[in-house]
């Protein structure tokens, strides 16, 4: 590498360090900043639909707050212990501004919470559906994914195991206060097609795949095959000799 381009390379990594280092700072001031500071706003009916599609736009980490906050009710605290995230708060009341900017609101208005409740829900069935369909291209090419996949059916059966392992990972089975709170939301979220139960021995206890025993399955099912490998556990089912489907999990 000519010594120019090494320059190129350590001044675009002192601009990146930079940057991290003032978003770290903005997002402190943000976490001690007075939230009375802001006017909530209801967004109309017809605005909760591009705010969840401009909610599956952030980064990843943007999408993770929202989801834990509104369909999880998970807390900044819990937040920040399950994903090892420093200052939860202040990320996340970076990325409401954000969105709220996007919106076309003020500097001293924010999205309201029923907004944003309404626009994660709407986001997080649209990511469950792309999920499903990518995983059944990627499925098509003989690679493997490390998602519990449900293929060939009509409607999303069990897309509760999807939803845990597409943010969560068999991490979760160690933590029974978070997986409480999963669990509730997705029975409520999906009813009959999300009855299932993960179990650990304790807090602490390192992840098992063998914990993972599904309570609900389509009329019809029966497991035909199971393989082992170390990191990973999978199931083939099928549903009168024509239909399939598999459960895929992963440390």
């Amino acid at each position: 590498m000519r010594k120019g381009d090494d320059m190129d390379m350590n001044w675009q990594t002192m601009l990146h360090e930079a940057a991290n280092a003032s978003f770290e700072k903005d997002i402190e001031v943000r976490s001690a900043a007075d939230n009375d500071a802001y006017s909530c706003v209801d967004l109309p009916k017809a605005k909760i639909r591009e705010l969840s599609e401009k909610i599956l736009h952030l980064p990843h980490q943007g999408i993770v707050l929202l989801f834990s906050r509104y369909c999880f009710r998970l807390s900044p605290q819990e937040t920040e212990k399950f994903f090892q995230m420093k200052n939860a708060k202040g990320r996340f009341r970076f990325y409401r501004e954000l969105l709220s900017t996007s919106m076309g609101l003020s500097s001293e208005q924010v999205i309201s919470d029923a907004s944003l409740n309404r626009a994660c829900k709407i986001a997080m069935k649209d990511y469950l559906r792309t999920e499903l369909k990518e995983d059944a291209a990627v499925s098509s090419t003989g690679k493997s994914r490390t998602h519990i996949v449900f293929r060939r059916f009509g409607k999303a059966v069990a897309v509760a195991a999807i939803t845990i392992t597409l943010l969560f990972s068999t991490a979760m089975v160690t933590n029974a206060k978070i997986r409480e709170k999963v669990i509730a939301w997705i029975v409520e979220t999906f009813e009959k097609y999300s009855i299932f139960e993960l179990q650990s021995d304790g807090e602490n206890t390192k992840p098992d795949l063998q914990s993972y025993k599904p309570t609900y399955l389509p009329d019809g099912a029966e497991l035909k095959n199971t393989v082992e490998q170390p990191e990973m556990l999978a199931y083939e089912y099928a549903i009168n000799e024509s239909s399939y489907f598999n459960i895929l999990l992963s440390k």
